[in-house]
């Protein structure tokens, strides 16, 4: 069978989606080899992987972006943090390429320089993307705002108008120093921010199209494969045994989310039963003002909705049922009630900003309003 070596940032809310697919190769009898954060690698050995660390000088450059005020701001911290790590990740990879001689990759997309250095070396490879991908199309609003899909011509002229505005000055940034990267390694130049998710031969995207915006123009590279839930062995909080009724979890995610104390509390509920929320939330609030409350309150009416306990994420996005979707980690997307409008404050204001349609599906209206067309 074949020997695969698979490269992460470093960050667990990479490398943990991308465990069941490994498992997953390792159990059809694929040698799995892994580059991942160094914390992790004793975890990932004792999955059968021949797991070693990444390079210190990648772990070393932090990303702020949770230090922005704005959505922009922190995109532009993200590109920032991102460029500084390609210029080693980059030849991490292409050493343990020499190391591991591999039949086949899998990168991360957030690793831009290894990205290059898969794409030289010419042998099949792939890329993982566990967030909602920054891919433009004509069918969708630029990628960081939040802002709604419009449709029609006013629509296509505003997003026209507001691309270069949003992305413009990031993508001036960003091409330079990547393009660099990308010739110091026999490459051609990109011509957009949108070309680096093109090269890859295929792109696995975590998450199923009920979460996504509707788009026409999906690249045939472009597979959704579900939602690759995966969490390391752990004992339950002491908190959870105390709860005996319907949780609602609310979280980011965000790396820095575990530095902030959290926020417990009960709300009634339906069915004569209390629901209780848990907020993680993050050392600032870069996506609005009372975003966690928003984002509870829509949670909470989920809860009360529904006849059954219930549990939501911040990162819920990536679960869905869609017929295109492949693999075990499919996930059925109960739509009891119609969503609500994506131009309301809580479905735009909230630390689901950015990921309007994934406030769409997990923030419905009451049961009173009920859409006799909603879908099951």
């Amino acid at each position: 069978m074949a020997r695969i070596l698979a490269y992460t940032s470093p960050a667990q809310g990479h490398l943990f989606p991308l465990t069941p697919i490994l498992d997953e190769l390792s159990r059809r009898g694929h040698e799995i080899a892994l580059r991942t954060l160094g914390a992790q690698v004793q975890l990932m050995q004792a999955r059968g992987f021949h797991a070693a660390p990444i390079s210190e000088q990648v772990e070393a450059i932090s990303l702020d972006d949770w230090r922005a005020t704005t959505s922009r701001a922190a995109l532009g911290r993200a590109v920032r943090g991102f460029l500084a790590r390609a210029e080693h990740d980059g030849p991490d990879l292409q050493q343990a390429i020499a190391q591991e001689r591999p039949d086949a990759l899998l990168v991360d997309i957030n690793s831009w320089g290894a990205l290059a250095a898969a794409e030289a070396w010419r042998g099949p490879w792939a890329t993982f993307c566990p967030y909602p991908l920054a891919l433009p199309s004509r069918d969708v609003p630029p990628f960081g705002p939040g802002l709604a899909p419009a449709g029609g011509p006013v629509g296509r002229l505003r997003d026209r108008v507001l691309r270069p505005l949003v992305v413009g000055t990031i993508e001036r940034t960003m091409l330079p120093a990547l393009n660099d990267v990308r010739s110091r390694m026999g490459l051609s130049p990109l011509a957009d921010v949108g070309e680096m998710f093109l090269r890859p031969p295929l792109l696995i995207y975590m998450t199923a199209e009920p979460f996504e915006y509707p788009r026409s123009d999906w690249p045939d590279s472009v597979v959704m494969v579900g939602p690759c839930d995966w969490d390391p062995p752990a004992q339950p909080p002491p908190w959870l045994e105390e709860i005996t009724g319907p949780l609602v979890l609310v979280t980011t995610f965000l790396r820095v989310s575990g530095r902030r104390p959290t926020r417990t509390g009960s709300s009634g509920g339906s069915h004569s039963r209390a629901v209780h929320h848990r907020c993680h939330h993050a050392r600032r609030r870069p996506y609005g003002p009372g975003c966690t409350s928003q984002c509870a309150g829509g949670a909470l009416h989920t809860a009360r909705g529904s006849a059954r306990p219930s549990r939501m994420r911040s990162d819920a996005w990536r679960h869905g049922r869609n017929p295109k979707s492949t693999g075990a980690g499919r996930a059925s997307l109960r739509r009891t009630v119609r969503p609500r409008s994506a131009r309301g404050r809580a479905a735009g204001g909230g630390c689901l900003r950015r990921y309007t349609t994934t406030c769409q599906a997990t923030h419905p209206r009451p049961p009173a309003t009920q859409s006799p067309g909603s879908r099951q």
